[in-house]
Parts: structure tokens; C-alpha cells; sequence
């Protein structure tokens, strides 16, 4: 893989890494929440050593490289308060590292903004901002099935795409219980039926050249790790707020919520 794919490939992962959701409550994890609130001015810190070895002379194909990626319109950069290179994707460049990471595009991905429309529609409430749809009302199947697992790990790939994008933001409980809901791009977006987040395109077909996935959520984890050990948030910054276990009174959606006993029962 070339250099240029290499760099588009990891700053595609850490950009994942970033913006999946916080299901785990962990020292680092203020580090991750103000990356994230921190991406559209800053991107994501990334090294030559998260790329390949560090010498002088990868420095420069680093830097080199870097340089033509952002001439071409894959990235935008900046000089970043970590002592690293601040790498934002922008549209294109986002397409392009979902191939070379064998991961879906963000086309795939919009129909969930379809659903979260639908189900808004079937609360019986106005679509909104302000409400959590709780991941089992996205999928269908509640916690404790036998496809749980499977399903809610398309899902989270899906809305991590949108979340990146600025279409969708996550919440996470005590519990691990991930919810989600609308940014005002992203309501916009869904009532506007068909159309892609500006700059996206229609990808249909990978790369040839790219990461086998298993090589993806490796390289996910390894940066999710650094990110995590490292120092980049604030002392006094604490994070994302856990969201309530009970949507009762708190404009949260479970699935019990859509599918009562009774009609399960029935």
C-alpha cells in the first residue's frame, strides 16, 4: 500500500477510534470526548510512528506525503497542541479511508437516519434534536437475544460513519447502553430523502489495495489505546456525562417503549 493510502487508512482509524461510542467509563475516556468536541478545529493528533517506524527520513515522506494529501482535498491540517500533526478527514478523504479500510461508506450508512425519521413517527413525537433513540429501537432486537451482539456491531460501524460526518452524536449508561440522536445536519438530512452529506459521493466498490478489517479494528484499538494513556485533555475536563439507565421523564426511547410485554406476549 502506498504511503498516501497508509496515512488515509490509519487517520481514517483514529478517526473511528474518536468518535465510536464510550461505552466504558474509563480514566482516558476524557481524553477520547474532547477529541471528539475538539476534531472540527483540531482533527486527530497522529505521528509518523502511527504510520511507520520513526527515522528522519520517514519524517519526510511523512510530511511529504501529508502535503500532497492535502493538495488533493483527502485532508486538512494543522499544527496540533500534542506535539503531532492535527489530520481532519474532509469528504473525500473520508470516502477513501472507508475503502482502504474495508469498511462500508458513509452512503451505506443513511438509511439509519431513514429509520431514526421512522421512529420518531411511530414515539408519535416531532422529530428532534434533543431525544435518544436507544440502540435496540434502532435494530429491532432487544438485549439478551442471540443476534444481539451481531447487530448492535453493524450499528455502532454505521452511526460511528454518521457521527463523523456531524449528522449524529452518541450517548452511552452506566449499563453500556449506547443511544443516539439527531444534530441538526443530520434531521436536515433525513427529511431530505436520497441525498448524501455534501462532498460524499455513491461508493459502491473497494480498493483492490486495502486492509484486510481485522487489520482496521487492530489498528482502531492501537490508537484508541494511545489516546486513551496519553495527555490531552485538560485536568479539569471530565468527560461525557453517562446517560440515564431509564428513559422515564428524560426524552429517552428504549425498546420497551415501541414493543410493550404485552405485544410480545401476544
Amino acid at each position: 500500500m502506498k504511503l498516501t493510502d497508509q496515512i488515509l487508512a490509519t487517520a481514517y482509524s483514529a478517526t473511528f477510534a474518536v468518535f465510536e461510542p464510550i461505552r466504558d467509563f474509563l480514566p482516558g475516556s476524557p481524553n477520547l470526548f474532547h477529541l471528539r468536541h475538539h476534531y472540527a478545529t483540531e482533527g486527530v493528533p497522529l505521528t509518523t510512528a502511527d504510520v511507520e517506524s520513526s527515522t528522519g527520513a520517514s519524517r519526510q515522506r511523512f510530511s511529504k506525503a501529508l502535503k500532497f494529501l492535502r493538495s488533493e482535498g483527502f485532508i486538512a491540517t494543522n499544527d496540533s497542541r500534542y506535539n503531532n500533526i492535527g489530520v481532519r478527514l474532509l469528504p473525500k478523504g473520508h470516502d477513501e479511508g472507508t475503502l482502504l479500510c474495508s469498511v462500508r461508506p458513509v452512503s451505506s450508512s443513511n438509511a439509519y437516519l431513514e429509520i431514526m425519521l421512522n421512529l420518531f413517527q411511530v414515539l408519535d413525537r416531532e422529530p428532534n434534536c434533543s431525544d435518544w433513540l436507544n440502540e435496540t429501537l434502532l435494530t429491532g432486537v432487544n438485549y439478551g437475544q442471540p443476534e444481539t451482539k451481531t447487530l448492535l456491531s453493524g450499528l455502532q460501524v454505521a452511526m460511528t460513519q454518521l457521527s463523523i460526518c456531524g449528522l449524529v452524536e452518541s450517548g452511552s449508561s452506566i449499563k453500556r447502553q449506547v443511544s443516539y440522536r439527531f444534530k441538526p445536519e443530520g434531521l436536515d438530512l433525513a427529511q431530505r430523502l436520497g441525498d448524501l452529506p455534501d462532498g460524499y459521493r455513491q461508493l459502491k466498490s473497494g480498493h483492490t489495495d486495502s486492509w484486510p478489517v481485522n487489520q482496521t479494528w487492530q489498528t482502531v484499538d492501537r490508537i484508541h489505546h494511545k489516546y486513551c494513556t496519553g495527555k490531552y485533555a485538560d485536568d479539569s475536563e471530565i468527560g461525557e456525562i453517562p446517560l440515564p439507565v431509564s428513559g422515564f421523564g428524560y426524552g429517552m426511547f428504549f425498546f420497551d417503549d415501541m414493543y410493550p410485554k404485552t405485544e410480545l406476549q401476544d
